[in-house]
């Protein structure tokens, strides 16, 4: 069924400007906030799978016949808190190095230190200069490196990154507003001598209000769902060379089903946030007539 307009907004040249505006917003707010939220998740799996641990590294010598290994588990086993110690073997260690060397690489004579993987028990602390004191009586040579020193800047890092993020979203939201203000404006007074008409004869101002808020509604609507295919379209083709370039420090973004769900309401919100400031802006120049 064709929609009645009392007024003609159809033909107005905020009909094919205000959707490609809107349009871009949505597409530069869908990738910021796709960056924020895929961000968000690699902070909390960086602290869910290296921040409760530390390793303990001694330099290389053979295993087989190293007795400081037996002596550090020995320290470990008197230390509260501590939940388990694994020594990692000689293929393990490699596959630590692969990232930065190659997957073909096999270490041919390389001597490697030995790494024994430390895992905390969950909501407990540890006095990492006790333990030091501890396995430096018992094994001088033996260094403890807490995963925490390293990973806590590049999680602050991290998290300033994502609240910038949210904060470009919001600057959108608010140029998006103005522009529909500007836009709404331009049109009332394009067709201002209909309006007084419309007015002097009775009608209400939330029926003129309606004509430029349905106008609005589907600038938005047509503008979001533009911009959220071209920014899901750009953000696949983002992932896809990410994937290939493999960064050991670099963190994998990716959304989960709310975030997903997050940026496919954007349209909508578009939508209704250009609906309600038309409404507003209109509702607020007819209460200025007389």
């Amino acid at each position: 069924m064709a929609v009645r307009w009392s007024l003609p907004l159809s033909g107005d040249s905020t009909d094919l400007f205000l959707p490609w505006i809107i349009g871009l917003m949505v597409f530069m707010a869908a990738l910021a906030l796709a960056f924020a939220l895929g961000l968000g998740g690699a902070i909390a799996r960086w602290s869910e799978s290296h921040g409760s641990a530390l390793t303990i590294e001694l330099p290389a010598a053979s295993v087989a016949e190293d007795g400081r290994v037996v002596a550090v588990h020995a320290v470990l086993d008197d230390i509260p808190g501590i939940a388990g110690a694994i020594t990692l073997g000689r293929n393990e260690a490699l596959k630590l190095l692969q990232p930065w060397l190659g997957e073909g690489f096999d270490g041919g004579g390389l001597p490697l230190p030995v790494l024994i993987d430390v895992q905390l028990e969950p909501g407990k602390t540890l006095d990492l200069e006790a333990l030091r004191t501890s396995l430096s009586a018992a094994v001088p040579d033996a260094r403890v490196e807490s995963r925490e020193g390293w990973l806590a800047p590049l999680i602050a890092t991290a998290d300033t990154i994502r609240t910038l993020a949210y904060a470009v979203v919001a600057l959108i939201g608010l140029a998006a507003v103005a522009t529909v203000v500007f836009t709404t404006s331009t049109s009332l007074a394009a067709h201002q001598d209909a309006i007084e008409l419309l007015h002097l004869t009775g009608a209400y101002d939330g029926f003129i209000a309606q004509q430029f808020q349905r106008q609005a509604l589907i600038h938005g609507l047509l503008g979001g769902l533009t911009g959220l295919a071209l920014a899901g379209g750009s953000y696949v083709l983002v992932a896809r060379v990410a994937a290939r370039m493999a960064a050991p420090l670099l963190p994998r973004l990716s959304l989960d089903p709310l975030g997903l769900a997050i940026l496919a309401s954007l349209p909508l919100a578009a939508a209704g946030l250009a609906t309600i400031v038309a409404r507003l802006t209109v509702l607020r120049a007819l209460s200025r007539l007389p």
